[in-house]
């Protein structure tokens, strides 16, 4: 650490992000009127003058904090500056097992802003499933409609198919009537041709 080596804390987190560790950290300690500050070089924040009243017994203490990955999962690693020295678990008034608490207590807060976090993101998923669903059975409902209207249009032309097929056979047999007519017709007129020749002659009058 930047204030070379002493006794430290170590807190398992679990599986997350340093980043979200840190910006965690950064609010808790806030609720001990501590604002933090980063030690770039070391990648260390630093909390000035905490009132902390479990550990530091009615004095303000400087607490320094780094966020380690390791093996998947992110160590929280907390030194406490008491002002003489840093709380180890050899200090005579129990404040060890305070510091532990105090980190315990941050443990949970931020594993139940993670669960809320997990919780508002499943929360999500299952709206964005149901509202895809929706369009799903929308788009089922629209192709029965084009289904029942293309039936409704191949009913109506097999209709007009039969109707036409009436109108073809009657159209055929005025066609056939027409014909004898005409065939009539033609032989009255041819006959009359005939006639007409015969009956004119030369006369001398």
């Amino acid at each position: 650490m930047s204030k070379g080596v002493n006794n430290a804390l170590v807190i398992e987190l679990g599986d997350m992000s340093t980043k979200t560790v840190i910006k965690e950290w950064k609010r808790f300690i806030k609720d001990f009127d501590a604002k933090t500050k980063r030690n770039r070089k070391f990648d260390e924040y630093f909390a000035d003058n905490a009132d902390i009243p479990t550990i530091g017994s009615g004095y303000t203490i400087d607490v320094y904090a780094r966020a380690e990955e390791a093996s998947g999962k992110v160590n929280l690693i907390v030194w406490f500056d008491l002002g003489e020295e840093f709380l180890s678990s050899k200090d005579p008034h129990g404040r060890f097992e305070k510091a532990k608490d105090f980190l315990y207590k941050f443990y949970h807060r931020l594993h139940s802003l993670k669960l809320k976090d997990d919780l508002e993101a499943e929360e999500k998923k299952a709206k964005k499933l149901d509202a895809e669903l929706k369009k799903l059975v929308s788009k089922n409902e629209r192709y029965h409609k084009k289904i029942e209207s293309a039936k409704e249009v191949i009913r109506i032309n097999e209709k007009n198919i039969e109707e036409n097929e009436i109108a073809q056979k009657e159209q055929k047999k005025s066609i056939e009537e027409e014909a004898k007519t005409l065939a009539e017709k033609k032989k009255i007129m041819e006959d009359w041709e005939r006639k007409s020749t015969r009956e004119v002659t030369e006369e001398k009058k």
